[in-house]
């Protein structure tokens, strides 16, 4: 290290020259400055080392690592998978994810226009028909249908609703529907109430609840269609010759393949 340049200080008018020995930066870095300055206070503050306050950089250090692991983690976190249709939801039946799956439909028995300008539904040949005019081709495309209503699970499979529904009698199985089906089974008791005479005749009149039982199952179906929301774009056209607006059905819907959900269920249905 070079030597500290001379100082000059003014006393008494007269300028004196005091030269001081070179310090080295060992010690610099022990304090040992007294010795070499003359005792100046102000010098020797300004020489001596600094301490540092290692306990706030300490603190500040840890405070800064712990701030980009919070950020960082979400990124990387396998264990949360985003909630979705396809991934499923945390108030879905945890057993049954595993058959979930997505598929595209285009909707059937759209309403459109004949050439005559009356209306009609669409029907495609050959494709299992769940309305029209009651008969027992649609009266069986319902049983099938809901032949999942009810499902029996055990072991892991009933971990999640072990205690929170119907035990067989033999214990440790549990009963219970996945509500996919408990909306279709309304929708088929509206489709049986647009035709009283035919579903019950005088010989076979309805319970005295059935009103009940058919309002619980429009409001019921009203919630489920709010829940889910499809938020599929519904087109229109207008007819030239009469001026009426009609909607374009047949738009490609992304929906849970329900076939897969309904042969998950049939299997623990006892039915397959």
């Amino acid at each position: 290290m070079s030597p500290l340049p001379a100082i000059i200080a003014a006393d008494s008018g007269a300028i004196t020259t005091t030269k001081y020995h070179s310090l080295s930066e060992e010690s610099l870095e022990k304090g040992e400055t007294d010795a070499f300055i003359g005792g100046d206070p102000e010098l020797t503050q300004r020489l001596a080392p600094q301490k540092r306050p290692w306990p706030w950089m300490l603190a500040t250090f840890f405070l800064s690592v712990l701030s980009i692991a919070l950020l960082v983690k979400p990124l990387g976190d396998t264990k949360c998978p985003p909630r979705n249709y396809a991934t499923g939801f945390d108030t879905d039946l945890e057993s049954v994810l595993p058959a979930v799956g997505l598929q595209k439909l285009r909707f059937t028995g759209g309403l459109t226009l004949a050439e005559n300008k009356t209306l009609f539904r669409e029907v495609v040949p050959g494709q299992v028909q769940y309305a029209g005019a009651p008969n027992a081709e649609i009266d069986k495309a319902w049983t099938d249908l809901l032949r999942g209503l009810e499902v029996v699970l055990e072991g892991d499979e009933a971990r999640t609703v072990a205690g929170k529904t119907m035990e067989e009698p033999e214990g440790g199985k549990w009963r219970l529907s996945l509500d996919v089906y408990h909306s279709l089974h309304c929708v088929n008791e509206v489709r049986k109430a647009l035709d009283m005479s035919y579903y019950h005749p005088p010989s076979h009149p309805a319970p005295y609840f059935y009103r009940i039982h058919v309002d619980h199952c429009i409001d019921y179906l009203r919630q489920a269609v709010q829940c889910h929301s499809d938020l599929t774009p519904l087109t229109y056209f207008r007819d030239d010759d009469t001026g009426a607006t009609v909607p374009i059905f047949g738009a490609e819907h992304t929906c849970r393949d329900f076939g897969r959900i309904d042969e998950w269920a049939l299997e623990r249905s006892g039915l397959i």
